[in-house]
């Protein structure tokens, strides 16, 4: 029998997915008669979120969303996963304007419904590339989750979860240097999500000023008001977490995970071929 080393998706968007996955080979049980008896384990993995999502997130408020991945099942397993976050703005955003001849007030557009804003802002550069720049929702990560520096020796981070951000596309990619042995749990990958406290309202501040125009005899008025740098009034904030779970096994990460771009980014090829290491064969 063919051993199964194929991986299974887990996409969770504030919903806790469990996928059953039919297993591995446990023992071959050889008697005088050939017959072979074959047990087929089960790989069955658990994305664990604790997420309570706020109705009316404000800047500086930290909101707790807990995320590991639990192997409920008896195949040791290995893990990657990604983050994928979207700033979109849910309704139109108007302003209120005095019409001092019709008496009555009125609504002034300033933003418009259905707009993409990015996920990251105050970005600086140098010689074409970011150097720094402000998320919109700051990630709190757990306490064994590292940034990877490329050219490291792999082995300096066995035991944790290694990241590195595409700032380009605003991905997140993460990879458990490590195996979740059956009936155990990854350690934990975020805590808390932050909205950065420097978002503001789109518009900072206006002014409406009346007269008499002494010339045409007539009352008259102006409005201008100021947009701010750092708009995200009525904006929905979505944070898409994927993960993707793997027996443990270097033929099988060689068979799913060498050419899985989508899961694997090219930076961590040293990290993946160190981790064959660590599953064996």
């Amino acid at each position: 029998m063919k051993r199964n080393s194929k991986g299974k998706l887990i996409s969770l968007i504030a919903v806790v997915c469990v996928f059953l996955i039919g297993g591995t080979i446990a023992y071959f049980s050889d008697q005088e008669t050939k017959v072979n008896t074959l047990t087929m384990g089960k790989f069955n993995s658990d994305l664990h979120e604790e997420f309570d999502p706020p109705s009316d997130w404000k800047p500086g408020v930290e909101v707790e969303k807990k995320v590991r991945v639990d192997n409920t099942g008896t195949v040791d397993m290995i893990v990657a996963a990604r983050f994928d976050e979207s700033c979109v703005r849910r309704e139109d955003v108007y302003l209120k304007r005095y019409n001092n001849e019709t008496k009555e007030l009125e609504d002034i557009l300033v933003a418009n419904a259905g707009e993409k804003l990015p996920v990251i802002f105050d970005i600086q550069q140098q010689d074409g590339q970011i150097v720094s720049y402000q998320e919109v929702a700051v990630k709190n990560f757990g306490a064994d989750v590292t940034e990877y520096i490329e050219g490291s020796d792999p082995s300096a981070y066995e035991g944790k979860w290694v990241y590195t951000y595409d700032v380009k596309n605003g991905v997140y990619y993460f990879l458990y240097m490590g195996i979740v042995e059956a009936g155990k749990s990854s350690p934990q990958l975020l805590d808390s999500v932050t909205m950065n406290s420097r978002l503001e309202n789109v518009v900072s501040n206006t002014e409406q000023v009346y007269w008499y125009d002494e010339e045409t005899g007539e009352n008259k008025q102006s409005f201008t008001y100021q947009n701010s740098e750092y708009g995200y009034d009525a904006v929905d904030y979505k944070l898409d977490i994927t993960a993707k779970t793997l027996q443990a096994s270097g033929k099988a990460i060689q068979s799913e995970w060498s050419t899985d771009t989508g899961i694997i980014p090219d930076n961590f090829k040293e990290l993946l071929t160190h981790l064959e290491d660590m599953c064996g064969k």
